[in-house]
């Protein structure tokens, strides 16, 4: 014998379903303090619990705040409901912001520092190469021969012999 009944409580809207079977009653077991001894004590708490989730619930959704500038300059934005629901994204996005402007920083600073160091080898390359264009100018047989003028070395005017050595 399974008896199945259903109530709906229409002043919450919320169904509440009573069950009762005779293999779940022990005649024998006595009923312990924690659960009551009949079902209509058990629903009443249940509509007392749900009556007092409601009020809460009710007391976290406020009203919401007119953004106006005295509400803004007076601070009363920063007590209403949704600020405090929305703290930790707020702190989340305000971490990820200051991240971002530092990486974006650094990321600056290293590219200026490698703009400084192509510009500093490009000027060292300039440097060496006109280096090496002034010492093959002063190494010209032209421009030897005109420091040797007053000297008693001269230029050959025989050809150079080539002696070929047989092995």
């Amino acid at each position: 014998m399974k008896s199945d009944k259903n109530e709906y409580n229409k002043e919450e809207e919320i169904p509440v379903s009573t069950e009762t079977t005779d293999e779940s009653v022990d005649e024998s077991a006595e009923p312990s303090p924690e659960e009551p001894e009949c079902p209509t004590e058990e629903a009443g708490s249940t509509r007392e619990t749900i009556k007092a989730l409601k009020k809460f619930a009710a007391e976290d959704d406020e009203a919401p705040v007119n953004f106006t500038w005295r509400s803004v300059l007076g601070g009363e934005i920063l007590a209403g409901g949704w600020l405090r629901k929305q703290f930790g994204m707020i702190v989340l996005i305000t971490v990820c912001t200051i991240v971002y402007i530092s990486n974006r920083y650094s990321c600056q600073q290293e590219m200026i520092t490698a703009g400084d160091l192509v510009d500093t080898l490009l000027d060292r390359k300039y440097k060496a190469l006109t280096c090496s264009s002034e010492l093959l100018e002063k190494t010209l047989r032209s421009n030897v021969e005109e420091g040797l003028a007053d000297s008693t070395i001269q230029t050959s005017t025989t050809p150079h012999y080539s002696i070929k050595a047989h092995e």
